[in-house]
């Protein structure tokens, strides 16, 4: 539907995810209906993210959203102590979590399942998909619905 090595990155006004815009001449319009498609005053276009099959950049396919190149995501492994209680009840205590660190977010703890107490049941009603982790599996925790995900 697209192929270019002209794309810039929108920011629109109030958001924080930026969309991919394309000249027009980089898009194939006869593969895209008009509710897909969003013209700009300055000429580019911007194809609705959930329309075609796959979006890629470079060779790396994107999920969810363009990424944003000025946030970033560093995880790192940590042996610091860390304790998750829920209602007073501790459901996971570990020094071998792994700290995820993105950008204007606060610090989100991984903890391997040899360290978690509490009995995690899979909640498929709840979907959440990350530009730079991926698809989420959500879990309800001590009562607590979607609390924790992997």
């Amino acid at each position: 539907m697209a192929d270019s090595r002209r794309t810039k990155l929108l920011y629109p006004e109030g958001q924080t995810i930026p969309r991919h815009v394309f000249p027009e001449e980089d898009v194939r319009l006869d593969l895209l209906p008009d509710e897909a498609i969003t013209r700009h005053e300055d000429g580019l276009l911007e194809i609705d993210f959930g329309y075609p099959d796959e979006w890629l950049e470079e060779d790396e396919q994107l999920i969810g959203h363009a990424r944003d190149p000025f946030k970033r995501i560093d995880c790192r492994r940590t042996s610091r102590h860390i304790r998750v209680s829920i209602a007073g009840q501790t459901v996971a205590d570990t020094r071998r979590a792994v700290a995820l660190f993105e950008t204007g977010l606060p610090t989100r703890w991984y903890i391997p399942p040899d360290d978690i107490s509490a009995e995690l049941t899979r909640n498929d009603e709840h979907r959440t998909t990350c530009a730079y982790k991926g698809h989420a599996t959500h879990w309800d925790v001590a009562g607590q619905k979607a609390i924790a995900w992997s």
